[in-house]
């Protein structure tokens, strides 16, 4: 099916598709404490991996 052609009507038809709208997606789980290694590693690499998505220009404060 061409793109220009794509309609979400046509594909519930031509594949049997329903839709379910309304309902939470995934399932909800409880929160866990991360582990110390994890902490640790994220402190360390984090502020890198933010200022490697800065322009050049806030990298170095000019």
């Amino acid at each position: 099916m061409p793109y220009s052609e794509f309609t979400l009507k046509k594909v519930k038809q031509t594949f049997g598709l329903t839709t379910v709208e309304g309902e939470r997606f995934l399932p909800k789980i409880e929160s866990i404490t991360p582990s110390s290694i994890l902490t640790a590693f994220l402190e360390e690499s984090l502020p890198v991996a933010i200022a490697s998505l800065l322009p050049s220009a806030d990298r170095y404060g000019e």
